[in-house]
């Protein structure tokens, strides 16, 4: 089985690619807490990038491909976090 983590939320960790997914996908309700207090253009890029993120998201099929979306994005909309994937 395998095993998606977190290297700064320990205690968050994945087995099942559908709950991961949508655990880091990004709701209307995170957005609209994001961009709050922008201005239209840079609100409108976050958001553009937030729809990419998700969308990538959305088409990953295995924990692999989640933890590379995951560490590509890191730096601009998560943590910093490095993502693995670890056989249990």
């Amino acid at each position: 089985m395998l095993i998606l983590r977190n290297s700064k939320d320990h205690e968050i960790d994945f087995t099942n690619v559908d709950l991961a997914k949508r655990y880091y996908m990004f709701s209307k309700n995170d957005i609209d807490d994001i961009t709050c207090g922008f201005d239209d253009d840079y609100k409108n890029d976050i958001c553009e990038r937030i729809k990419n993120y998700n969308d990538d998201l959305k088409s990953c099929e295995s924990m692999d491909d989640i933890a590379n979306i995951l560490n590509l994005y890191t730096d601009e909309l998560g943590n910093g976090s490095i993502f693995s994937v670890d056989e249990i």
